[in-house]
């Protein structure tokens, strides 16, 4: 049994579950970002290479191949995995992937040592060239240049501009509504909001300006009117647009 791969497969361990407990709840910027990369791009990849070629002798350059093109490649599939189950791709299920595959063959691989499977993992010596390491080098810049650029846009992902309307019951005896909305539209608008139900109008507020980031909102009793399997509207018009249903939203009352 090799005392060095022994060694870096208890590093893998200790590794992994320093990046889960990263991940998911300490905040260390660079450090949890650079842990980040290392769980997508290079420790699944070394510790499967680890347990399934562990009676065949690897150079470093073979080694590193390995290493990445597993990680890249159980990335991308899980990534197809995960957004076809119900919760879809989400950070706390990546890290269980990634981090559960990497914790797994590191096992395996441990395993495979107990039951006295020879282990000649030890990197072959060989001339390195100066392309060889601008090579590596390269890849390595990539590798965290799109990690950042893919993070930086994903932070800073243009949003269309649009207004967001909601219309909630006020109480559980269902005498009052809570309508409200949010202007995300990067300018001041002058809305005009409406509440209905089955038997007519219930109120017509007047004209509401709204500049960009601001919420507005109100709690309205409904009348006597309003009964069992009744519905509420709330229509939102922009005053510059004011024959356009600009939003809706309805509630209805059910009968028990």
């Amino acid at each position: 049994m090799t005392g060095k791969v022994v060694n870096r497969l208890i590093i893998i361990l200790i590794t992994a579950v320093l990046m889960v407990l990263t991940l998911f709840e300490w905040n260390l910027g660079l450090v949890r970002v650079l842990f980040a990369i290392g769980l997508v791009a290079i420790l699944p990849g070394y510790a499967l290479t680890t347990a399934i070629f562990i009676n065949y002798p690897l150079g470093f350059i073979e080694k590193l191949a390995f290493s990445f093109g597993f990680s890249l490649g159980l990335t991308s599939l899980g990534g197809i995995a995960l957004h076809f189950t119900p919760w879809g791709v989400q950070p706390v299920l990546w890290v269980a992937l990634l981090g559960g595959v990497a914790l797994l063959a590191s096992f395996v691989a441990l395993f495979r040592m107990a039951l006295g499977t020879e282990v000649d993992l030890s990197v072959v010596q060989m001339p390195f060239r100066l392309s060889d390491v601008v090579l590596l080098g390269l890849a390595g810049v990539i590798i965290t240049g799109a990690y950042v650029v893919a993070r930086e846009g994903a932070l800073h992902r243009p949003v269309e501009p649009y207004t967001q309307l909601w219309l909630l019951w006020a109480d559980e005896e269902a005498q009052a509504v809570q309508v409200g909305f949010h202007n995300w539209e990067q300018q001041e608008v002058m809305y005009q909001l409406e509440l209905r139900h089955s038997h007519g109008r219930v109120v017509q507020f007047p004209p509401i300006t709204l500049p960009p980031g601001t919420t507005w909102q109100v709690t309205h009793p409904l009348p006597p009117p309003v009964v069992a399997d009744d519905f509420i509207q709330a229509t939102l018009y922009r005053l510059d647009q004011p024959d356009h249903i600009y939003r809706q939203a309805y509630l209805r009352r059910i009968s028990d």
